[in-house]
């Protein structure tokens, strides 16, 4: 189990683009080995797949069993004081900081932006397959002769902070990884009707729990979400593609009917289907 000594900062990793890897590896160490004592250029990032580790940034410590992850921030000192358990396997990645990357000194888990993540200094993974799935094609596709596989590693590595990320955020608010479930549920399903029992059970939250929870996250109402959704989506086919027909579309988000489709398109849009089409195929 992970032993945390002082206050664990948060880090702000911007995500508006990929980022350039300066090295990925796996490491096994058959007897004890103390971390290197090194202020690095590039942000260290270690997966702890066998064993434990205790690795110190700064005036903290950290005890790492498997599992467990740790992001070392460029810029700031991480040591060791004491060598790794016999047999302890691991997973890094060293990546080159950006401009808005920072180092925050609170332990409260920001919220995620659109071009940026917030994670703690260690994050618990559980072994999570995902998670190594990524350590290990990062370091696979860092190290091939293809230029193209090269780049693919950049790509994963974007993939493995999101997904470090969303499990630091399920470990300090299983509230919100319940609503954030639900939202990418209904996107990535815009041709079913969820009942909100189903959606209750899914997340193992009651009723009136989810549904106020969901209505202070997203201000709206979870059906009012789901059709709002389903009403944009609907409406960027007869943009892009105006010669669809009407209950076409209709039946692709899961409408009941052509005529309650339409009345709804009207209600959140301000024009009926055919109104929206028409001024769409216009020059």
């Amino acid at each position: 189990m992970t032993c945390i000594i002082g206050n664990m900062g948060m880090i702000r990793l911007s995500i508006e683009k990929c980022r350039r890897l300066q090295t990925a590896n796996y490491s096994f160490f058959k007897e004890p080995y103390l971390h290197p004592d090194r202020v690095m250029p590039a942000h260290d990032i270690v997966l702890i797949v066998a064993g434990g580790w205790e690795i110190c940034e700064e005036n903290e410590r950290f005890m790492l069993g498997p599992g467990d992850a740790i992001f070392l921030f460029a810029g700031r000192r991480h040591y060791g004081e004491r060598g790794c358990e016999y047999g302890t396997r691991t997973m890094w990645v060293h990546a080159y900081p950006e401009r808005d990357d920072a180092f925050i000194r609170t332990a409260a888990v920001g919220r995620n932006t659109d071009s940026a993540l917030y994670l703690p200094t260690v994050i618990r993974t559980g072994g999570d397959p995902r998670v190594i799935s990524l350590f290990e094609g990062i370091v696979q596709n860092y190290w091939s002769s293809s230029a193209t596989n090269r780049m693919r590693s950049r790509v994963l590595f974007s993939e493995l902070m999101l997904e470090l990320s969303a499990l630091a955020h399920t470990a300090h608010d299983p509230a919100a990884n319940a609503i954030d479930y639900i939202v990418n549920l209904i996107e990535m399903n815009p041709a079913k009707n969820y009942s909100i029992d189903a959606l209750a059970k899914a997340v193992g939250m009651n009723r009136r729990t989810l549904t106020m929870q969901f209505r202070k996250r997203m201000k709206r109402s979870i059906h009012q979400f789901a059709v709002a959704h389903k009403v944009r989506m609907a409406a960027s086919v007869f943009a892009h593609a105006p010669g669809t027909p009407v209950r076409v579309v209709a039946s692709m988000f899961g409408f009941y009917d052509e005529f309650h489709f339409s009345r709804t398109f009207k209600q959140l849009t301000g024009a009926a289907p055919t109104e929206y089409k028409k001024g769409r195929s216009q020059p």
